[in-house]
């Protein structure tokens, strides 16, 4: 069915990715300049931008897809990665939480659960994306994955505050990145799109091993 979509709507697709990539790249330039200080430390290179100085993430107040509070405690720990999204997404999403999919299954292969990161996918269109929603698109690519919501106004924040941009309220179009956070709550990493499942396991091992 998904495969039949893109056919149908093939043209229409490839310009908005086409549109969307040139968004995500702008905002990698903006990350770069926004955090002068940012530079690839010895002995950590990766594809992305790695934050030498982890950025603090202020309190989160969301809602998991089974309707349980998510603070910002619930990514203290452990490592986390984090992708904003819509459930309904035409293809950028699901590809990249196939990938996620992937590359959780190849670090499964080396490295003791705890070590795993969590995956959360954030909404960012929480009027539409309900928690039965979000648990019904989470179920189709790992029941271990966290879809988050929040009320319109507690999304933009968080939006701001990662400098995750999205525009747009029918046509939506976000930033592509997936952010790794530390044990500490703090983002330490933006992996760019395209997201490769082999590429992605390979910088978290760097990044965790560091």
């Amino acid at each position: 069915m998904l495969g039949k979509g893109f056919a149908m709507n093939g043209r229409k697709i490839n310009h908005k990715v086409l549109f969307v990539i040139l968004f995500d790249l702008l905002i990698i330039v903006t990350l770069v300049i926004y955090f002068g200080f940012i530079r690839q430390p010895v002995g950590v290179t990766i594809d992305g931008v790695y934050m030498d100085h982890p950025v603090e993430i202020s309190e989160l107040n969301f809602l998991d897809h089974n309707g349980k509070p998510f603070s910002k405690k619930n990514l203290q720990g452990h490592w986390s990665m984090l992708f904003f999204g819509y459930t309904s997404c035409p293809m950028v999403c699901p590809t990249t939480m196939v990938q996620l999919d992937a590359m959780v299954k190849l670090l499964q292969q080396d490295l003791p659960t705890k070590q795993l990161p969590q995956i959360i996918f954030i909404s960012v269109d929480p009027d539409k994306d309900t928690s039965k929603n979000l648990k019904l698109f989470i179920a189709k690519f790992n029941p271990r994955f966290i879809g988050l919501r929040a009320n319109i106004m507690e999304t933009a924040r968080l939006e701001k505050e990662l400098h995750v941009t999205v525009t747009g309220k029918e046509n939506i179009n976000h930033s592509m990145d997936i952010l790794l956070i530390n044990p500490q709550g703090k983002v330490q990493a933006y992996f760019h799109f395209p997201h490769r499942a082999e590429a992605l396991a390979r910088d978290y091992r760097v990044i965790v091993g560091n």
